[in-house]
């Protein structure tokens, strides 16, 4: 067998195999080396047709590496689609302190860190918290998320506790009119009537001991309150519903 169609076919095989085998090695010198041992191929075939086409071999050599090369490095031009950040895909979960910040959207927000203190004044945590004003049904109340710390229940109990001091305190340095255009006359913070309402977002997960402990305290307190954690989250971000409303007739009295 002629030695150049031996060798064509060695150097075909193996530049074809070698960007397998070695994922490093650059596309050009693969594609390259794959058109030499295709231009030795063909010039085999072609000298066993025509004897003097022999002398064209080192030509149709360089040509077909060249071919190759211009191949790969076209290839290699080419635009790849660009690859999103796995949080950015609309699979991704969104952690409950995204959830607390986008929520309440048709509510003004005036927010802050209230730090919770130990006995000895260092930072025990920070609990970010939103006064939420809607000017509509001339309403205020708050929200707080605690993040995940061994301090996470009694944190829930002083936000119940010393919600409406927390409101106070965070609405005393600010000055908000609310109109409706062509309205006359404006609504303010002193216009608005604390609801009553205090939601908590929290990442620990709380036994019904500790959730009923919770609700006396809100009850004792004079306070509605609504307690949204991991089962809220997981739910919420299985595509559950936000709101579930429960209509029951009362029976006619006797």
């Amino acid at each position: 067998m002629d030695p150049k169609l031996l060798m064509g076919l060695g150097l075909s095989l193996a530049f074809a195999c070698l960007r397998y085998a070695v994922p490093a090695v650059p596309p050009v010198l693969a594609w390259s080396g794959f058109g030499v041992g295709i231009g030795l191929i063909g010039a085999s075939a072609t000298a066993q047709l025509y004897p003097l086409a022999a002398y064209w071999f080192p030509i149709s050599a360089v040509a077909a590496a060249a071919i190759g090369g211009l191949l790969a490095w076209l290839a290699s031009r080419r635009k790849k689609p660009a690859i999103k950040p796995a949080e950015e895909g609309p699979w991704y979960p969104k952690p409950l302190r995204r959830l607390f910040d986008e929520d309440f959207t048709s509510d003004t927000k005036v927010s802050v860190d209230i730090e919770m203190k130990q006995l000895d004044g260092t930072v025990a945590l920070k609990m970010p918290t939103h006064a939420l004003l809607n000017f509509s049904a001339n309403t205020k109340y708050i929200a707080f998320f605690i993040p995940r710390s061994p301090h996470a229940f009694e944190a829930c109990r002083s936000c119940i506790v010393e919600a409406r001091r927390y409101l106070s305190e965070m609405l005393q340095n600010f000055g908000i009119d609310y109109s409706y255009p062509g309205e006359v006359g404006t609504k303010n913070l002193d216009t608005l009537t604390f609801s009553r309402r205090v939601v908590i977002y929290h990442e620990d997960s709380f036994d019904v001991h500790q959730l009923a402990e919770l609700d006396l305290l809100a009850t004792q307190a004079d306070i509605l309150l609504i307690v949204r954690g991991p089962q809220f989250h997981a739910t919420r971000m299985l595509g559950g519903p936000k709101s579930v409303t429960h209509t029951q007739e009362k029976p006619a009295d006797a």
